[in-house]
């Protein structure tokens, strides 16, 4: 069993991220109690760790912003919510990486890149 399912939801710490003061030691320890459970989720997710350190950073931040008015639901699942807006990173960043006009990788393109026509082109645009 996971380490991070072991532990459960510190509704007191949320209730101090919800007050209008900033309390930097609540925030503090909200990113390193739920911080580590995002980059789990990542991991299990095949992310490469740039791309996992990338989605937990996303999360938090928006978790900072949306913290303020969240009211916890002793009848709903903390964590759910959070594996929800990490999937929605998630699914963000792999959308970014679908660039439009972006290459296929595919063996065509391969074969197409190594052609002579393709090398002379290349020659050609870098003697200009």
């Amino acid at each position: 069993m996971s380490e991070f399912r072991d532990v459960s939801t510190s509704i007191t710490l949320l209730e101090r991220l919800g007050r209008e003061e900033t309390d930097q030691q609540a925030w503090a320890d909200f990113v390193h109690r739920y911080g580590r459970q995002i980059y789990h989720w990542c991991g299990r997710w095949k992310l490469q760790q740039a791309d996992a350190e990338d989605v937990t950073q996303n999360v938090l931040l928006r978790l900072h912003a949306r913290l303020r008015t969240f009211r916890y639901d002793p009848g709903q699942s903390f964590r759910a919510y959070l594996k929800a807006l990490t999937h929605y990173a998630w699914c963000d960043l792999l959308q970014g990486n679908r660039r439009p006009g972006a290459g296929s990788g595919d063996t065509a393109v391969l074969d197409r890149l190594q052609s002579v026509e393709a090398r002379d082109d290349l020659m050609r645009r870098l003697d200009e």
